[in-house]
């Protein structure tokens, strides 16, 4: 019995427990992103949460995020990319955290960020 189409539960989940302005590299190949969880609750500033389609750390300041999501001072939340329909990066993704969007400033403390992908 059928109950409708059913959502991709997102299968693979990268975990980075320490994203700063120090961009990862969470997989180098395509995939599609669903879901990100964000816990910025060891600052006392706001943070943004970058994403990348890249296969190589980008340069912060220079490449522009393909995704940015803001969390409060103290937040953790989780975001939904295309209203949990989720995001192709086609070469990969990549991770950062910094206090500014399109900034260079990494937070006091890093925030703990997973990503939900296929």
């Amino acid at each position: 019995m059928s109950h409708g189409t059913q959502t991709n539960l997102a299968a693979t989940k990268y975990p980075d427990l320490d994203a700063n302005a120090t961009p990862e590299v969470l997989t180098a190949a395509s995939t599609v992103v669903y879901g990100v969880e964000a816990d910025n609750s060891d600052n006392a500033v706001a943070s943004y949460v970058e994403l990348w389609d890249a296969a190589a750390a980008p340069s912060l300041g220079t490449d522009r995020p393909d995704f940015a999501f803001r969390l409060l001072a103290g937040q953790k939340r989780a975001f939904q990319l295309n209203g949990g329909k989720g995001a192709t990066f086609a070469t990969g993704v990549c991770v950062a955290a910094v206090t500014g969007y399109h900034g260079t400033a990494g937070p006091t403390n890093d925030v703990k960020v997973t990503v939900a992908t296929d």
